[in-house]
Order: C-alpha cells, then structure tokens, then sequence
C-alpha cells in the first residue's frame, strides 16, 4: 500500500514537472488573446502559478536579465519525484530511509549547482584559451553567475595574491571537480548506511 502511494506521488509529480516546463516554454512567446495557444498558456499560468510564487522571492536566483527561479523550481519537483521514487521502490519507511531520502536529496540540489558552476568555469577557461569574444551577452551573463564563487574560491586559495585569469579559473575548476567526485562516493555511502538502519 505504501509502495502504491508513493509511486502514484511520484507520477503525478512527473505530470506536474512536465506542466511546469510546458508553461515556461510558451512563456518565451507572447500570444494575442485571439491566437489559439492563448487559452492553453492561461490555463497552464493557473495551474502552475501557486507553485512558481514562492521561488520568485529568492533574490540569488535573479541575475541581471537571467532569471533562474523557475528552473531551480523544476529542480525542487525533480527531487520531490526522485524521493517518492526512491520510497517506492523500497517499499517501506523508517527513520533511516526517511534521512537516507532527505541526504541524497540535499546532496542531489547541491551537486547540481556544483556542476552548473564547474560547467560554467569550464566555459570560461575555454573562451580565454581559444580566445573567443567574451564581451557577448552570453559570455557577460556566464561570468555574472559564475563571478561570485570564483572570487570566494580564489581568496580562500591565494589570500589577496594576483594570479593569471587562466591559473584562476583551473585552480577554482580542480576543487569544485574534486568535490563533486567524492561528495557523490560520500554521501551515496553515507545513504547507503542510512537506509540500512534497523529503526
């Protein structure tokens, strides 16, 4: 029965996570209101709206023209969906699945910020070495996102020592990476251990 319930929990909020894209995709396109797509993008606004509302008040998501509320709300369904999955196909419930489901969770949201921000150092790195034109606005938002940490990486790693914009970006790049190799063996250990609890 349990089994049952949170799989039924998890399809329906695999429906919701495919209404919630489906919504920001038509919300890059503006229709009249006698054009056909305009009912559907109001009902899919109706829909979604109560759950958007609260993503839209943390400022750190917005940056410049880029806003990434509604991703990182997607994001939040992907692990609801992946928890009731994992509970699912478990079968049952204890305090140890319930923190081994709440870990992996955490770790799964924190990991994926981490690999955006590896990717986007990545990016960066590359631009300077093939010398591409980073003054595009696309290039202009990946530092906006990615400046931040960098700078927080490189003041922990170099104190207020100036070093080459190349050596930069690899010494943030190999820490980022390093954690994120081992935080997934760590914690995919540490949930394992969890979930094996007796209680």
């Amino acid at each position: 029965m349990f089994a049952n319930i949170m799989f039924v929990l998890s399809a329906l909020t695999n429906l919701f996570i495919f209404v919630c894209v489906a919504r920001m995709l038509l919300s890059w396109f503006s229709f009249s209101e006698s054009f056909r797509m305009a009912p559907v993008e109001r009902a899919l606004r109706l829909a979604t709206d109560w759950w958007f509302r609260p993503f839209r008040g943390i400022a750190w998501l917005r940056r410049g023209k880029f806003d990434f509320t509604a991703t990182f709300a997607v994001i939040v369904l992907v692990l609801l969906s992946s928890a009731f999955g994992m509970l699912a196909s478990i079968g049952r419930i204890s305090f140890g699945i319930l923190a081994s489901v709440l870990v992996m969770s955490i770790w799964s949201a924190f990991a994926f910020f981490l690999i955006l921000l590896i990717i986007l150092l990545v990016a960066r790195l590359l631009a300077f070495v093939l010398r591409f034109n980073t003054l595009n606005p696309f290039f202009r938002a990946v530092e906006a996102l990615s400046d931040p940490a960098l700078f927080r990486i490189k003041r922990l790693l170099f104190g207020k020592r100036v070093v080459r914009y190349d050596v930069g970006l690899i010494a943030a790049i190999a820490p980022l990476a390093a954690v994120a190799l081992g935080g997934r063996f760590l914690f995919g250990y540490l949930c394992a251990l969890l979930a094996a609890l007796p209680f």
